[in-house]
């Protein structure tokens, strides 16, 4: 079984065609994850998600293409249109920081489905200041969701 991502743009919710077809090409093994892409923001959104698959990515894509009705013409979206980008993901070729770990907690997903941990450089979190860090904070929706390092260098500022 190979790990793909699949970008879906659009709408930034799965409509019910979506979600069938991601459980049939996963064969819900194990139960794909997925998240809207930019959730809750005007203009371009989509959906990302993570599975495994026995398809090849050009079987996943051509599925997609067979539940899409095409784009209208007058239109440039609706919620019948499927554009899909489908990568393969090698876990020795992917990668991810810990922005994006922590971002709608997508690290906890890439870990489940490909082992791989995000990378972290520690002079960047030597570097971050008190207010960056708080800053962090605030943006990421708690002190939890900070990384072990971030935590540690807060805990040391704030003293």
């Amino acid at each position: 079984m190979n790990t793909y991502a699949i970008f879906r743009f659009g709408l930034p919710h799965p409509t019910i065609q979506e979600i069938d077809l991601i459980m049939e090409i996963s064969n819900n093994n194990p139960g794909p994850a997925g998240a809207p892409i930019f959730p809750d923001q005007p203009g371009m959104s989509g959906v990302l998600s993570i599975l495994h698959s026995d398809l090849s990515a050009s079987e996943i894509s051509n599925r997609f293409q067979r539940i899409s009705k095409g784009l209208a013409p007058d239109s440039d979206h609706n919620d019948s249109v499927y554009p899909v980008m489908v990568f393969k993901i090698d876990s020795s070729n992917f990668s991810y920081n810990s922005d994006m770990s922590n971002f709608l907690e997508w690290g906890t997903v890439f870990e489940k489905f490909t082992k791989v941990k995000a990378t972290v450089e520690n002079s960047t979190v030597n570097s971050l200041s008190l207010d960056d860090l708080l800053d962090l904070v605030k943006s990421r929706g708690g002190f939890d969701k900070l990384t072990t390092k971030e935590q540690e260098r807060l805990k040391k500022l704030s003293q």
